[in-house]
Formats: C-alpha cells, structure tokens, sequence
C-alpha cells in the first residue's frame, strides 16, 4: 500500500497535528511507500514521522485555500491543485488534515479512483466556500473522515452533509511511555523558569491566539493577584497575539507574575512545574495538552465546551473541572491555593497511543478492501 500524507500547515503550531498523523502512519501495517507533503512552507515538525518517510514541501501560503473566492487566490489554487494532482497517481491512500486540504485533491481523488481518509482536528464552525464547492465529491464512496473526539464528530455531521456510516471518531493517543521518559521532575521544571519551591503556578500549554481564551485567563489572573493572592501564571507557547498579552499583562499591572517563555519544544516535560493546569478555549477539538496535563497528574480547569466536556466524563476525576465563569475559576483557584492538590489520578486508558493506532490500522484496512 503506497500513502501519502498531505498537510496544510509545517510549522511548529501544527505540532498536535502532526504528532497524530505521525502516529497513524506508525500504526499503520503493510505500507510499500509513505511521504509526507506539507502544502506550506514552514520547517514542519518531522521527527514525528516514522523512519524512512520521505517529505517534501510546496512552499504555500496558507491563504491559497482559505481566501479562495479572491481572484488572486482562486487562480494560485488552481496551480496547486494541478501540482498536486501531477504526483497523486503514484498512491493508493491519500490522508489529508481536515477538509479543506480534502476539498484540494477531491476531483483529483474521484478521477485516479484513489481512497482518501480525512483527519478532522477541529469542531467545524465555519464552513470555507471551497469545501461547499466540492461536496458532490465529498460524499463519494471513496472518501471517509475519521474526527480526533466524538464532539467533532458530532460537529462535523451537524454542520456537512455526510454519510455518517463514513466518519468516525478516533480520539488522539497519548504515548505515555514516551511522556514519562523526556518528562523533568517538579524541581528541575521549576529551575529552568526560575521558579522557586514555594509559588503557587498556574499554567497554561497552548498557541497564543484568541480562540484559546489566553485573554480571559490573563484578566481572571490579574483579579485573583488583586485579592491578595501570590501567584505566577506560566503561558506555554507562540502565536499572533504574544505582543498583545505581554502589553496587557503590563497595563494590568502583572508583568512581574507574567512568565511568556514562548514556543517550546516537547513543552509537555515542563508540566509539574505548574500546581494546576488551565485551558479556556473558545473551540477544541481535544485538547492534547489537557491530556498531557492529566498524565502529569496535574488538576485541570477547563472552559465549557463539547471538547472539555467529553474529556472530563471520560477521565473520571473531580480533579478535572469545567468551570462556570470567571468567579467560579478564581474560586477554584482560592481553594486550591489554601489546600495545595496531591497528585491527581484519572482515567486515561482511553486515549492510550496503543488504542489509537489499532484503531486506524483497523480502519484503513476496511476502507482499502
């Protein structure tokens, strides 16, 4: 079986992205011949990917295919459809990183008589007119959607028209041997932020940008340090509004509590440097951080959307709370500054690496009878 992996984004922001579909081709039996395209033009994260993968990158701005009703951006799409199209024959399977990576290649798929398998990384909120355009091809029997939660599952049927026989819900896989080994103890964390043994960390692992509520948390911090409280808030990661939060943090008067180390590679082995982990994003479509967070054995506050909530019914643990607003968190963080947590157990046999690859593996065996 020849396979090709084709993805929109390269950089380091994709890093979530890429470890999945690293995985799946790990998981994967009886591949003759795997590469991987990045339609992009960034470095990529390429150790995720097994031995002997050979990858290669078009060089793409993004906008190509999300600004595609302009005119400038319809004719460059064109020229990446047919680039793309010119090497597609070569393979039997070609696994894509959300539908409109998907919507590129579908004519091209249709006429090869190729199988294509879509990884579906987020809830679908808006739908982009080159998607709308292709969904004749979409609903084709020769193309299946499999969606890293059951919430963007969900999502994805809610907002596409397509035969729910073909989308599944293969929730990303956490290798935890791999977790444990790179992982730094509590002490040597807290020495490479020049924490000491005694503040009270609250934490964050997540690309700086709105849709992460890494405002909201900015403004909920600032009032729990007005109540008198010590504190630091740890925000791990790079995105468009980094400038933004550190000027904030600056009116706010908290610049001093504030640590923004920016992007940092495997920044999971920083985690017990935090004494509780805390994501609000606006849309998810996991939350691999919050997982790594639950392996850690962290306590995990999360905000209130289909994502996090899948994530706390199936962790089993009070220690994983979805929070009620601002108040509430603060509160939660009153109390856990005044009652330091133990470490915390959950339930994460389901979300193991293992589960995950047999299940593509099973998977693509179906869909390439």
């Amino acid at each position: 079986m020849r396979v090709l992996t084709l993805l929109l984004m390269g950089g380091e922001e994709a890093v979530a992205v890429h470890n999945v579909h690293g995985n799946i081709l790990s998981g994967l039996a009886d591949i003759e011949k795997s590469d991987v395209v990045f339609i992009s033009e960034a470095s990529g994260n390429t150790s995720v990917f097994p031995l002997g993968t050979e990858i290669k990158y078009l060089g793409k701005n993004k906008k190509i295919l999300t600004r595609g009703h302009k005119f400038r951006f319809f004719l460059s799409r064109r020229r990446l459809e047919a680039d793309v199209g010119s090497f597609l024959s070569g393979y039997d399977l070609v696994i894509t990183d959300g539908l409109l990576t998907t919507a590129l290649i579908a004519k091209q798929v249709d006429k090869y008589g190729l199988k294509s398998l879509t990884i579906v990384h987020g809830e679908q909120t808006k739908i982009r007119p080159l998607v709308s355009s292709r969904i004749p091809y979409l609903v084709g029997g020769s193309f299946y959607y499999s969606c890293v939660s059951g919430s963007v599952k969900q999502s994805l049927l809610n907002n596409v028209e397509l035969p729910e026989k073909r989308v599944r819900a293969i929730v990303s896989g956490l290798d935890d041997k791999l977790l444990e080994m790179r992982r730094f103890d509590r002490a040597e964390s807290r020495v490479f932020f020049g924490l000491s043994s005694e503040d009270f960390v609250i934490g964050c692992v997540a690309r700086v940008e709105r849709h992460k509520g890494i405002i909201d948390l900015l403004k909920a911090f600032s009032k729990f340090i007005s109540k008198g409280y010590k504190a630091k808030l740890l925000l791990i990661g790079d995105g468009s509004i980094l400038k933004e939060v550190d000027l904030l943090s600056r009116e706010l008067g908290v610049d001093a509590s504030v640590l923004l180390p920016g992007y940092l590679n495997y920044a999971d082995r920083y985690l017990l440097a935090m004494d509780v982990f805390v994501l609000l994003s606006k849309t998810e479509g996991l939350g691999l951080s919050v997982l790594e967070a639950q392996f850690s054995g962290l306590p995990v506050m999360l905000s209130d959307i289909p994502a996090f909530r899948e994530i706390q019914k199936l962790s089993v643990s009070d220690s994983c709370s979805v929070i009620e607003g601002e108040q509430d968190l603060i509160a939660r963080w009153i109390a856990l500054h005044e009652n330091p947590a133990e470490e915390c157990n959950y339930d994460l046999s389901w979300c193991s690496v293992d589960l995950m690859k047999n299940s593509y593996k099973s998977l693509v065996s179906s869909i390439m009878q």
